[in-house]
């Protein structure tokens, strides 16, 4: 008895553990009777020996209607935001938003202009699923990779007969309103799901101007925020021997902001509208022998953003950029326990902006291989590889080796290192004045263990999981001041290191259910190169950083009523790199109570949302005010209907 008791509380003492690698420990994938074919990217094997936090899926439920940055603030990730509906960035493990790109069914969504994806961007109602993999995994994904990944996915997948569809609206303070629809249909080998959201807010809250003597309350004026977005997912499965997968998938969208002044301007007549296009095409099948899939993806991603400040003989630009992407990989068991996944993936880019940017052109061609290897039951080594040519240039190779296992039965240990890059955006090499043509690729070592357990007892459930992780990056490309303009230069060296927590708590009892988050991160980040011999910034954390997050969502149930507490606390972090400027440290509460009424093959819930709820005043970015208490109300209906397939073999 005191042995496993023994075994259990050492390896707490051990930092790490991934929770999804839990259900990654049973030996690779036996040998298959009927044709299954597997379509997840990498046969989801790319992000297998890294930690994930994971997405509670009853908050992302509840947050259907809001935006990406919403979702994943409420479980601590540090969102950069110039204000409600503005453009929000995340930093994951000290990095800058540029190291944490988003892949959609397996296709890298980043920025080839300036490297980042805008989360106030991406409706949280137009994705089947979300998780949040903060470790590196270029290998796999390629550039980019070091701070973490977010992955998106909207596949639908043909079997049973069945008819869906869901509407939902929601209004809320300060001129919000938006609704979303969705229509499933499924057949035994065809599926299709049509999604659509809309979203308006006015954004005229009132606020302190601190930057004024007395501190009067003004009201927020050119904030107003329009978007519309609606997505197609095809899934085909052709054939009677169901060995064959084939997808589409289009995601459209439009955005209209009015962007607000900061504290110190009189007004605003800024605006940016930005449209975007995204088609993918996916092919997966399963040869004969059922060890050998093979999967085909063709992306095609078109954007455009129009930005304008409203004055004459201003700073207007117009960006323009497309992005094609080829891949195919093949993914075969060579034995019960070793699998290899090899790929070859071709990415083209092209950008433009007006007066600052004339129209610049990359080719990338990537291989990359993942190989799995199952020492013994519950035991598991993965081994990654890419090399990658970009404009007939080859690049360092980088890869990975990871390890995981689970002991006593109920304690997962994972730990994994990695080498990986970031190549320079466009901005960064062209952008008139200051681009660098010069610039090398970021080049980072990362490391990481975690642990984590996962206890049932009687009608309680509890979950632990524990990461620390260590990262340098090499080269890391920094804006300086260089004569009259700035102009980007490859001169830090930055070291970070820190820890996560997760917690979960649940009881259930008859028609009672509580369940609970708690989460707390620490990040060390500083840059360890001095740039003149009066730098300020040597082992100093880099800006926008806070070095403590902590977060916590409660959510009691009984019946059909449900009520959500989620809070998150944020310390202070530094503006500037000499530290003499810095945003206080804020705290956030949101709480929602609703409740469901099911009849027959409908279900309507309505719910009611206070944001804010201690009316705290705070920015996450200098001089932009963020909005005070507000409300929300909603409600959705469902509707599912479900029959025998109309084919039965």
């Amino acid at each position: 008895m005191m042995k496993p008791l023994r075994t259990y509380l050492t390896g707490l003492l051990f930092v790490c553990g991934c929770l999804p690698a839990l259900h990654a420990q049973d030996s690779l994938r036996p040998a298959l009777k009927k044709p299954v074919v597997i379509e997840a990217p990498r046969g989801g094997l790319g992000s297998a020996a890294v930690s994930s936090l994971p997405i509670d899926s009853a908050l992302t439920s509840q947050y259907a209607q809001q935006t990406m940055s919403d979702l994943l603030l409420r479980h601590g990730v540090f969102v950069k935001t110039y204000g409600s509906g503005s453009l929000a960035s995340i930093g994951v493990r000290g990095s800058s938003a540029s190291h944490t790109p988003v892949v959609w069914n397996g296709i890298n969504l980043q920025s080839s202009a300036n490297g980042q994806v805008d989360f106030a961007l991406l409706p949280v109602f137009l994705f089947q699923s979300v998780q949040l993999n903060p470790g590196s995994t270029s290998a796999a994904w390629g550039s980019g990779a070091i701070g973490g990944a977010v992955m998106l996915g909207s596949s639908v997948q043909p079997g049973d007969s069945v008819v869906a569809a869901r509407a939902s609206s929601q209004f809320g303070s300060f001129g919000e309103n938006g609704q979303a629809l969705q229509f499933l249909l499924s057949r035994s080998r065809m599926a299709v799901s049509v999604r659509g959201v809309r979203q308006l807010a006015i954004n005229n809250f009132p606020f302190r101007n601190t930057t004024l003597a007395g501190s009067p309350e003004q009201e927020q004026t050119n904030a107003s925020v329009f978007m519309q977005a609606a997505t197609a997912d095809f899934g085909w499965m052709p054939g009677r021997k169901g060995n064959h997968r084939i997808g589409a998938h289009i995601w459209l969208q439009e955005n209209n902001r009015h962007i607000a002044p900061s504290m110190l301007q009189l007004q605003s007549n800024a605006t940016q509208y930005d449209r975007s296009a995204r088609f993918l095409l996916t092919h997966a099948a399963a040869l004969n022998d059922n060890r050998t899939y093979i999967r085909t993806r063709a992306a095609l991603l078109l954007d455009e953003l129009r930005y304008t400040s409203g004055y004459t003989g201003d700073s207007s630009s117009i960006t323009t950029g497309l992005t094609q992407i080829t891949e195919t990989e093949i993914n075969r068991i060579l034995h019960p326990r070793a699998e290899v996944n090899l790929g070859i993936n071709n990415t083209f880019s092209q950008v433009e902006v007006t007066r600052f940017l004339s129209q610049r052109s990359m080719n990338r061609t990537a291989l990359f291989a993942i190989a799995a290897f199952t020492l013994r039951p519950h035991t598991k080594i993965i081994l990654q590889f890419r090399g990658e040519q970009v404009n007939g240039r080859l690049l360092q190779p980088v890869g990975s080796a990871g390890f995981t296992t689970l002991f006593a039965r109920i304690i997962t240990f994972n730990a994994n290192l990695s080498r990986n890059y970031r190549l320079p955006t466009f901005n960064d090499l062209y952008w008139q004045p200051g681009g660098n043509p010069q610039l090398k690729p970021e080049k980072s070592w990362n490391a990481e263990t975690s642990v984590n357990t996962m206890l049932h007892h009687g009608n309680w459930f509890t979950a632990l999981q524990f990461t620390g992780f260590v990262r340098e990056v090499y080269d890391w490309i920094q804006w300086i001041p260089n004569g009259a303009y700035w102009s980007p230069r490859n001169v830090w060296q930055v070291w970070a290191r820190g820890a996560e927590t997760r917690i979960d708590i649940g009881y259930r009892r008859r028609k009672w259910k509580i369940s609970s988050s708690f989460g707390y991160d620490y990040v060390r980040s500083i840059n360890k190169r001095s740039i003149s011999p009066n730098d300020q910034s040597v082992n100093k954390q880099l800006i926008y950083v806070p070095a403590h997050r902590a977060f916590g969502i409660l959510t009691v149930q009984y019946h059909d009523i449900y009520f959500t507490y989620t809070h998150q606390y944020t310390s202070h972090f530094f503006t500037s790199t000499d530290h003499s400027t810095y945003l206080p440290a804020f705290t956030q509460a949101q709480v929602t109570a609703g409740t469901t009424l099911q009849l027959k093959q409908f279900k309507a819930e309505c719910f009611v949302r206070v944001n804010n709820l201690y009316n705290t005043a705070y920015q996450a970015m200098p001089l932009r005010p963020m909005p005070p208490r507000s409300f929300q109300l909603g409600m959705r209906i469902d509707f599912q209907s479900r029959t025998s397939s109309i084919n039965t073999k």
